[in-house]
């Protein structure tokens, strides 16, 4: 692990400013290094320049990749930690001051939703760059600094304005439930677990449970057993497959579960299913 930082503590002129810094630096993390629980005085912002972790919301572990970034808040307790098999380099700065509130507002940054998704633009970088540079530089005078700090938030904001960067927008929650729903399309006839969707997704199996159960209205495993029981419908009334081979089919390697889980979900055996399906197809025939 390797890590580089540097304090800088403000007068009374500056704690009276509208802006000032107080920590900066940049930290390579080895895998599963932990920051918090706990709290801080300022506000900090996150960048990750490199690999990938989580940021803990409400309970939730939420995935962080390259390129991304998170704002702590003061006084509101965060947590956040490296990946274990893609630990991440961040870069930070530490801030506060009058006009900070202001420009969490600006920005549309909340303590309910402080993450921003693909936002590193090659300016963004270098401005965190210089912020860091600038505080090593002169550390009783931090003009500079806190200038690059200030044109940092100008062209996030710009960011977040032109493309409409925010955390947790519309947008990517569809397309992660897409993503969700697809693979399971894909695979249900596998073994499939809440914990493989999760690991295939780089997601907390906590997270894509309440985040599946929160958009769609039924738990993740009912929805896998829900696609797995249509499917054996169609396999029932279409072909003349036995239950032991249905159920290898759909991911159930256990054909007594799979006639329960059936009978669960259709109020019925599977003979008796196929049995009516074939009745019906007869009738349908002779009209």
């Amino acid at each position: 692990m390797y890590i580089d930082s540097v304090f800088h503590t403000p007068d009374e002129a500056e704690l009276a400013s509208p802006l000032y810094l107080t920590w900066a630096g940049h930290r390579v993390c080895r895998p599963n290094h932990s920051i918090g629980p706990r709290v801080l005085p300022n506000y900090k912002m996150v960048l990750v320049v490199e690999g990938s972790g989580f940021f803990r919301l409400n309970g939730q572990d939420r995935l962080i990749r390259a390129g991304d970034l998170f704002f702590c808040f003061p006084d509101v307790i965060h947590h956040y930690f490296a990946n274990s098999g893609d630990p991440w380099t961040i870069k930070w700065f530490s801030f506060n001051g009058n006009s900070c509130a202001q420009i969490m507002r600006s920005l549309g940054a909340t303590p309910e939703e402080p993450i921003f998704t693909d936002c590193m633009t090659g300016r963004l970088l270098n401005l965190v760059n210089e912020i860091i540079e600038g505080l090593k530089r002169d550390n009783v005078h931090t003009y500079a600094a806190t200038g690059y700090s200030y044109l940092f938030f100008d062209e996030l904001l710009s960011i977040r304005d032109n493309e409409g960067l925010c955390s947790e927008h519309e947008v990517a929650e569809n397309e992660l439930l897409e993503k969700i729903k697809r693979f399971v399309q894909l695979n249900y006839a596998n073994t499939l677990s809440v914990d493989v969707i999760a690991a295939h997704l780089n997601y907390s199996r906590s997270f894509i449970s309440h985040f599946f159960k929160q958009h769609v209205g039924i738990s993740l495993p009912q929805f896998v057993n829900e696609l797995r029981i249509h499917r054996a419908c169609e396999l029932l009334s279409q072909t003349d497959m036995s239950n032991e081979q249905i159920a290898m089919s759909i991911g159930y390697g256990d054909t007594l579960y799979f006639i329960k889980v059936f009978k669960r979900h259709m109020n019925t055996t599977p003979q008796k299913y196929r049995q009516n399906a074939q009745d019906e197809a007869r009738r349908s025939a002779k009209e």
